[in-house]
């Protein structure tokens, strides 16, 4: 079968099997569909916010079936995700089904397929399919309040300034390079000079830890307030880098710079957030701290022989009575 060429820049309407068709959908609109119908809210997100943030991106699509407006789903080259149907159709499977052969059609063939924001009621669609789960990822939140901080003398405290981002980028790559490859190490130079150009309350509840004896840079804490997209007067903090050189680990500079983060912001924000991979053993700091945290969401892929399989599929060069037999090993998941 053969596909438009996915743009971002055009509205599409792709013809999909079985009757199926995808159409593409304005984000806001999208937005609030998606939060009522998925009925989850893994990142503790006002309910009319969450999935806003694709705003500006071509990549919503309605599910139609026979003309009628059944759901929605999120797609583009090498990733899907966020499928939900109306009541009350819940013809799920049959629609990643029939979604999957555009998926494949858009695909980089030298980059992985992934399904992202995976929920656990979901897995059992996308196994099905020859995803094989990769990681998982939950938000942990609290609120807010002044909290007793005490830094021993040996460290110091910095200022967030963007001369700093090549000793943080350093600091990034010792603390991260045993996490998951989602957090690839290419891409710290840029998010260091990304988390330091920082103004007013982003510096203010941002920490850097430093040892003073070696003039290194031992620890970060940093907080980005990021604004709703539909109400762009509020702003919801977030830490997105804590980050502590491994030589430092289990001295207590974790707790001690978000316990800073939490004071620095009891007067203007009622919560702190921040997302971390499921099953590290920093998720116990964070419990002893008194976060709570949100359902937990996957990364899946799928492997390249599965996916050679499904290509065939799509193109008629394989029968239906072909079994996938990969077993997907589950190796992949969140390290500490």
């Amino acid at each position: 079968m053969t596909f438009c060429e996915f743009r971002k820049d055009r509205q599409m309407h792709v013809q999909l099997t079985n009757g199926y068709s995808l159409d593409s959908a304005p984000e806001r609109d999208f937005g609030v569909h998606y939060a009522i119908y998925r009925n989850i809210n893994p990142e503790f997100e006002d309910f009319l916010e969450y999935g806003s943030d694709l705003q500006g991106l071509n990549y919503c699509f309605w599910v139609r079936s026979g003309g009628q407006r059944i759901g929605g789903i999120i797609i583009r080259p090498n990733h899907v995700e966020g499928l939900f149907l109306r009541p009350p159709h819940t013809q799920a499977y049959e629609v990643l089904a029939a979604a999957l052969p555009v998926l494949l059609a858009w695909s980089d063939k030298a980059r992985p397929v992934e399904a992202a924001d995976v929920m656990p009621h979901e897995l059992e669609l996308y196994r099905r399919l020859g995803f094989g789960t990769r990681s998982g990822r939950r938000v942990y939140i609290r609120p807010t309040e002044r909290l007793n901080v005490h830094w021993e003398s040996k460290y110091e405290l910095g200022v967030p300034t963007p001369a700093r981002a090549t000793e943080l980028a350093e600091l990034f790559e010792r603390a991260y390079s045993d996490y998951p490859p989602e957090c690839p190490l290419g891409d710290l130079p840029h998010r260091a000079e990304r988390d330091l150009n920082l103004t007013g309350l982003h510096a203010q509840a941002t920490t850097l830890v430093y040892d003073r004896a070696r003039a290194l840079l031992v620890g970060a804490c940093f907080v980005r307030l990021n604004p709703l997209v539909t109400r762009p007067d509020i702003n919801i903090p977030r830490v997105s880098d804590i980050a502590v050189h491994p030589e430092y680990r289990r001295r207590g500079l974790a707790s001690q710079m978000l316990k800073r983060a939490l004071t620095k912001l009891s007067r203007d924000y009622a919560t702190l957030r921040f997302g971390v991979a499921a099953g590290i053993p920093a998720e116990a700091l964070y419990h002893g701290l008194g976060f709570v945290p949100g359902v937990t969401h996957y990364r899946l892929a799928m492997p390249e022989d599965v996916r050679a399989v499904q290509e065939g599929l799509a193109d008629g060069k394989a029968t239906t009575s072909e079994t996938i037999t990969t077993q997907w090993r589950d190796d992949n998941g969140p390290r500490s």
